[in-house]
């Protein structure tokens, strides 16, 4: 079944729903599983909440910034990375065998030391991705605790089945379209930042582990006064 297939099918069963909320018994236990995994992923997502927290300090969510940017060169250039992690004095960017082609060291320091000075510059979209962690955090969350908020009000008002399918399915578009910029907006305000006075990229460590290279950029970073801490992603 494709995508649009799909959509037509759950907006002909809203529509049905709504015009008969009693008619249709396979909804109340379709709801039931999709209300309990929204709580279970609200709650699994939760769990991170504390963990993200311990790890913020200042350099970090520049270098998360980095590691974004980097990215975002290297995928200008035709290069798909796969993903990345910043740590406190360095970030590491990991590509398959097969998209890595013939990148060299030198290919990525020669990026990253562009990334740094584009952000200087002030591109600073360059150090915000929507495939962040941080974004896919929120985004799950967003939606999960949308859904669950839905089954909630049905337990609480005994709402027909009908209209209770109805609601979930607006509620989880509404996050679905709310997700994107509010991971981004989470970005801004906790886990990256595109604020320094000065960086360098000090050395470049490529290893090859299987079918995956990995490529540890380590920086130097003297972050921008009032600086506030950061986060991994």
């Amino acid at each position: 079944m494709t995508r649009f297939s799909l959509y037509a099918l759950i907006a002909v069963q809203t529509a049905c729903a709504v015009i008969w909320p009693h008619d249709f018994p396979y909804l109340r236990p379709l709801l039931f599983v999709v209300q309990v995994s929204a709580v279970g992923i609200a709650a699994a997502a939760l769990l991170f909440v504390p963990v993200v927290r311990g790890l913020i300090h200042a350099p970090i969510r520049v270098l998360h910034g980095f590691e974004h940017a980097t990215i975002a060169v290297l995928a200008e250039r035709g290069i798909e990375v796969d993903n990345g992690v910043a740590r406190n004095r360095s970030f590491e960017i990991v590509l398959d065998q097969h998209n890595a082609g013939g990148l060299t060291v030198e290919h990525v320091r020669l990026a990253a030391e562009s990334a740094i000075a584009r952000i200087l510059r002030g591109e600073h979209a360059l150090v915000y991705s929507p495939r962040c962690g941080t974004s896919w955090l929120v985004g799950r969350l967003v939606v999960a605790l949308g859904v669950a908020a839905i089954g909630a009000i049905t337990l609480a008002y005994d709402i027909a089945p009908g209209y209770t399918f109805a609601g979930t399915v607006v509620a989880f578009a509404a996050a679905m379209r709310a997700s994107r910029p509010l991971g981004l907006l989470a970005q801004r305000m906790f886990t990256v930042s595109p604020h320094f006075a000065a960086a360098r990229v000090l050395e470049v460590e490529r290893t090859d582990s299987g079918n995956w290279i990995r490529f540890e950029i380590l920086v130097d970073v003297q972050t921008a006064p009032g600086a506030v801490a950061e986060i991994i992603g």
